[in-house]
């Protein structure tokens, strides 16, 4: 869907079926690409939000490009995120989601129950991680919830780096 795989906003092709290309616009036209980590700064496009987030540290698994998915923990997933579905989101089929980050870039992600068991982001899960330069044990924290202009599902992301050793 994007002729440049670091360019988080350049959206190109079947963009009046993509919900994420219509948030961007609405991201771009409407407020400032600065987040908070609780969502404060863009709190008047929040019709409602998961009750906490989700933290996790980074695994192999999760930075391989290979497999382009981040692996979240289920009972979490299932206290926090579940309750923000609505009857026709089907999690087994994917749920997709823009996901926003702490520089204002936009990212559209699926989120689905995988193998029955796991809840997983894919999509462009591979641009998120290669554009922040995500690594093992470095953390990500999210916040699910339903935007106040169109009540789609939407995700907050922050990263917080581990610092490494040369």
């Amino acid at each position: 869907m994007r002729s440049n795989s670091n360019e988080s906003q350049n959206f190109e092709g079947s963009s009046d079926n993509c919900f994420c290309y219509q948030e961007c616009l609405i991201h771009e036209n409407d407020h400032n690409a600065s987040y908070s980590p609780h969502l404060a700064n863009y709190r008047n496009y929040v019709l409602y939000h998961s009750e906490e987030r989700i933290e996790k540290k980074l695994t192999k698994s999760d930075v391989n490009v290979n497999l382009n998915r981040l692996l979240f923990n289920k009972k979490e997933v299932e206290k926090y995120f579940l309750p923000m579905l609505k009857a026709e989101d089907d999690i087994e089929e994917g749920v997709e989601v823009c996901a926003y980050d702490d520089d204002g870039n936009l990212y559209s992600l699926i989120f689905k129950k995988w193998a029955n068991k796991y809840y997983v982001l894919n999509g462009e899960w591979k641009i998120v991680f290669e554009n922040h330069k995500l690594q093992i044990d470095d953390m990500i924290k999210t916040w699910m919830f339903r935007h106040s202009k169109h009540t789609k599902l939407c995700l907050a992301l922050e990263f917080e780096k581990i610092e490494r050793q040369s």
